[in-house]
């Protein structure tokens, strides 16, 4: 089920928004009735959002991250300004939304504004999610300026020894004076975007903090806080079952019941059923136009295809592969090799 934060997003987003239009609202209401109802192989509209790596490069080695740990199965780089554009262009009139990350740090990609500006011109919301240990104030003031809607703010502590257990390399006092810095900012030039948000993931070594990081809150210049569990090693998440992700993660999880995903005596995760919420509604492009069918696949060997190399991500969309995974899960039948088919294995498909 989705969570109560996801589906006040989802509907903030999606409809309560004033950046609609009557091509896109007509869009929308064909791509979620070909998600919701008939899901067929080839989708009739296009994506109504999109996940843009602008870069699979960071500067933290976070444990369970397989950027952080150095893994080698998708190529590294940052994103040119003009292979942006060519996506916004051809997919502008469709997108409510458009994230510029993934696998990497967005803050140090060094034209994060431009694209920002880029998409903010066609009525296009955006968001970025940041460790927040590089800024300076004249990138601080080209965000605000940007038209940037989202930041969230990885900041999973209350103090320099928790926050650093598993944000290797970060400075918590770096990240707090820069989410002040853009508080201040969006203050001194009348600006309410982009909201803040402090996403807290509870762990074994921080779960007493809680309290302490609601606390914080009036003093740090954050709008929202969300305390949210830690799932799994995000490169390896989809290819385990329950009881495999616990094992693997059992160090990191937390143990107070109110704050795991998983129930540590059965091994089980306690969410209820979910969907596929990427193969008719949304997309995902890396650095390098590689396009994957969801933001979990780390591996660029189960990529669907390249948008720059083949015409653009429409050539990609309803291509061989992409019928081939909507129809295996429309199904609910894996097939060996598929990528796809770990999510109905491993429970993250469940109609």
């Amino acid at each position: 089920m989705m969570d109560l934060y996801l589906a006040k997003k989802a509907a903030g987003t999606f409809i309560f928004t004033k950046r609609t239009s009557p091509a896109r609202f007509f869009n929308l209401c064909r791509i979620l009735f070909q998600h919701y109802v008939t899901k067929p192989p080839v989708v009739s509209g296009k994506p109504i959002r999109l996940i843009i790596d602008i870069g699979n490069i960071c500067n933290l080695s976070c444990p369970l991250c397989p950027t952080g740990q150095g893994k080698k199965g998708r190529a590294a780089g940052f994103m040119k300004y003009e292979n942006y554009k060519r996506i916004i262009d051809e997919l502008g009139d469709s997108l409510f939304e458009v994230d510029l990350y993934n696998w990497g740090e967005p803050l140090l990609h060094g034209e994060l504004p431009s694209m920002i500006e880029y998409a903010n011109k066609r009525n296009i919301q955006t968001a970025i999610s940041s460790n927040m240990n590089r800024l300076t104030p004249e990138l601080a003031e080209k965000l605000v300026r940007s038209g940037l809607d989202w930041i969230t703010v990885s900041l999973d502590g209350t103090n320099a020894g928790s926050y650093g257990k598993y944000r290797v390399g970060g400075d918590i006092q770096k990240v707090l004076s820069n989410v002040k810095l853009i508080a201040e900012t969006k203050k001194r030039l009348g600006i309410k975007t982009p909201k803040l948000i402090w996403q807290f993931l509870v762990m074994a070594h921080n779960e007493d903090e809680t309290e302490t990081a609601k606390g914080m809150m009036n003093e740090t210049g954050f709008d929202e806080l969300q305390i949210r569990p830690l799932r799994c090693d995000m490169g390896e998440e989809i290819k385990l079952d329950d009881s495999e992700k616990v094992k693997k993660t059992k160090d990191w999880l937390p143990k107070n019941g109110k704050f795991s995903r998983y129930d540590l005596k059965t091994g089980k995760a306690k969410t209820g059923t979910r969907n596929c919420l990427f193969l008719w509604i949304q997309g995902v492009v890396h650095w390098n136009g590689s396009v994957t069918p969801c933001c979990s696949i780390y591996e660029e060997k189960h990529d669907f295809g390249n948008m720059f190399e083949e015409g653009g991500f429409l050539k990609i969309w309803n291509n061989r592969k992409y019928q081939a995974a909507r129809i295996l899960v429309k199904r609910k039948k894996p097939v060996e090799g598929h990528v796809c088919s770990y999510c109905i294995k491993n429970g993250f498909i469940a109609y």
